[in-house]
């Protein structure tokens, strides 16, 4: 707090708080040659609980946050520091929907996170996500060599046969280490009791009084039907679906068998929600794959999705496991092996495997969602002259923080002649703006202002039309058509056509999926007005009162009526 004490200087008072819990563990390295180790030292909750999505000791931290507010105060801002950011941004959301006022005027944030566990449910503006309507002026200051700068990545794994979620935890040690705490870990335990008892050496370290788990009941790897497949699938999916969003799915045995599965049933659908599969000692499922994939066979790749095979080459399923990656595209595969048997790579031997691994895991999931299908035929070969990458429908590009100085290769103010052709165009296509002799227009875009364009870099040709002040109004890349910001379109939402996906695809798209046909023509979609091929449209979603995204249509809505019913 130096910095601030000595920017505000004998203006400000400052009140540090001690957290109301011991130190559950050692405080970083740094601290301690600084302070000793003595301390003593303190935590809002426990601190091994960083990775998980709760947080034991929060209520005890809210009221005790709280009183302190209210018998120390009044204050004027709260600063928070890693966890105690996280404490100060769950304090202000407890104020403001008790509809009091929150007692204080900003937050100040330094390497902290949205909380995963205490956040009210009310202030959630889209499920599966932690983008939470908090209204008080925030200040966010990130370390950009930070270990959770880019806390962005989360990860699902499911356990093996008869097999739980505590044991995975321990297995997937390795990934947690080359990943560091800027990756969570969420482990789930498969939806039916274990129908016989787990391996020897699970039961030696947990005991036989502990609860264990399966995906379907299985006697042999070589069983050929899987009773309780359509449950898992359900099951997976929908605690993907409300925990999420995840980048990446690891599986291990007849876990890695159920995220190949899940990833099938994704694909069918046309849209996989996370980045990557990880698959552990497993192989190809016998039992359960839709149709499109049933029929597959060596050496004659069905999924075409980043994929990352860990076999064991004295496990009793190697040969399997083996086959399984001929299944899988070679140019979204990656294949390793360890000496052992049927488990994970053993640590300290591998843990440079584990490091290749994690920094390739984040390379996939740095790419944009639809790179993972680069020669996936999403629908019948009848609609190939209306598919784009593979797609019925693309959808805008999105940004994930976009800034001027990382995405921005050049601004300049263009000449008249092109500032009028780019109005006009902007006006063919959208009427409403040249209604009442050009009113709106003016508006927006004034003849006698400058119009400055914005070249973007590393983003096949985007250019910014943008306002005298910067402000970003309309995109286009290459010659298509010029689409307006979400900014703009929620302040004239009438000013394009509009078309509307049903409540599932709320998620994928807002991870920057592409839309499909069947989430516009299934129940819950709808398309309102005949629009053809090429149209720019806004893309509201099932329930909502303004514009998700934007995007051009690849089909016509006739031509989707045509296939679709």
């Amino acid at each position: 707090m130096a910095g601030f004490r000595h920017a505000f200087g004998n203006s400000a008072d400052f009140v540090a708080i001690n957290a109301p819990f011991p130190a559950s563990g050692r405080p970083q390295q740094s601290i301690i040659d600084f302070f000793g180790e003595e301390g003593p030292y303190f935590e809002w909750w426990e601190a091994f609980e960083r990775t998980k999505i709760s947080y034991p000791g929060w209520k005890k931290s809210l009221p005790f946050l709280q009183n302190v507010v209210a018998t120390q105060g009044p204050f004027d801002v709260v600063v928070g520091f890693s966890q105690g950011a996280s404490a100060a941004t769950l304090l202000a959301a407890h104020y403001q929907v008790q509809n009091q006022g929150i007692p204080f005027k900003a937050i100040v944030l330094a390497c902290g996170v949205c909380p995963r566990d205490g956040m009210p449910p009310e202030l959630l503006r889209e499920p599966g996500t932690t983008n939470y309507g908090l209204t008080i002026p925030s200040i966010h200051i990130m370390g950009e060599k930070d270990d959770i700068y880019d806390l962005s990545q989360e990860l699902v794994e499911t356990h093996g046969g008869r097999s739980n979620s505590i044991v995975v935890s321990l297995q997937v040690s390795g990934f947690v280490q080359a990943f560091g705490p800027a990756v969570e870990f969420v482990e789930l335990d498969g939806p039916f009791p274990a129908s016989g008892p787990p391996e020897e050496d699970i039961l030696n370290l947990f005991g036989e009084d502990d609860s264990y788990f399966e995906w379907w009941d299985a006697n042999s790897h070589t069983d050929k039907v899987y009773p309780g497949w359509e449950r898992s699938v359900e099951y997976l999916q929908r605690e993907i679906a409300t925990q999420g969003p995840f980048d990446v799915i690891i599986g291990f045995s007849q876990g890695a068998m159920m995220a190949t599965l899940a990833t099938a049933h994704y694909m069918e659908k046309h849209s996989v929600p996370y980045k990557a599969i990880v698959l552990v000692c497993g192989m190809w499922p016998q039992d359960g794959m839709p149709d499109m994939y049933s029929a597959a066979s060596p050496g004659k790749p069905q999924l075409a999705f980043p994929s990352f095979h860990i076999m064991g080459e004295k496990d009793f399923m190697y040969e399997e496991s083996k086959a399984q990656v001929d299944y899988f595209s070679e140019a979204t595969r990656h294949v390793y092996s360890h000496s052992q048997g049927h488990r994970f790579p053993p640590l300290p031997q591998y843990k440079d495997m584990y490091k290749e691994i994690a920094q390739k895991i984040r390379s996939v999931c740095a790419r944009p969602l639809d790179h993972c299908f680069p020669d996936t035929t999403l629908l019948s070969s009848t609609w190939t002259e209306h598919q784009t990458n593979g797609f019925p429908f693309a959808a805008a590009t999105m940004f994930k923080r976009f800034s001027v100085d990382e995405h921005v290769s050049n601004i300049s103010k263009v000449k008249t002649s092109v500032q009028r052709k780019i109005c006009q165009r902007i006006c063919e296509q959208y009427p409403l703006l040249d209604e009442n002799d050009g009113e709106l227009m003016e508006m927006l875009l004034p003849k006698k202002s400058p119009l400055l364009v914005a070249k973007c870099s590393g983003t096949e040709h985007l250019q910014l039309v943008c306002a005298e002040d910067g402000t970003p109004l309309f995109f286009n890349m290459r010659d298509g058509p010029f689409l307006p910001t979400l900014k703009l379109l929620h302040k004239l939402p009438s000013m394009m056509k509009v078309i509307r996906a049903d409540k599932g695809a709320i998620p994928y798209v807002l991870s920057g999926a592409n839309i499909m046909a069947p989430g516009l023509t299934s129940k819950g979609g709808d398309l309102p007005e005949e629009i053809e091929a090429g149209e720019p449209v806004a893309i509201m979603a099932e329930g909502k009162e303004l514009a998700m995204a934007v995007g051009i249509m690849q089909m016509s809505t006739a031509n989707m009526y045509e296939h679709c019913f």
